[in-house]
């Protein structure tokens, strides 16, 4: 039997831009139930936005990536396209 590495499951549930605000706003969740792994959001691999506190990230920026990518300190990755609101 071969030992293989266990990874969650991210699940990104919000990826949005407030077009008034300049703000992106994430929500991502992991499936992970017996710790508590950090989540990381990116736009792409060289553009990273910041580390989500209790499943949430909120950051100024002056303009939104395509879309969001959240990686978890447990292996597990999720993404969503970016939605536009005003």
């Amino acid at each position: 039997m071969r030992d293989s590495q266990v990874t969650d499951t991210v699940t990104v549930t919000l990826a949005s831009y407030s077009l008034t605000t300049r703000a992106l706003t994430v929500n991502a969740v992991s499936s992970d139930q017996a710790g508590t792994p950090s989540l990381v959001a990116s736009g792409s691999p060289l553009e990273p936005l910041g580390t989500l506190t209790a499943g949430v990230l909120t950051v100024p920026l002056a303009a939104p990536p395509h879309q969001v990518n959240v990686t978890s300190s447990a292996g597990g990755t999720g993404n969503r396209l970016l939605d536009l609101v005003p």
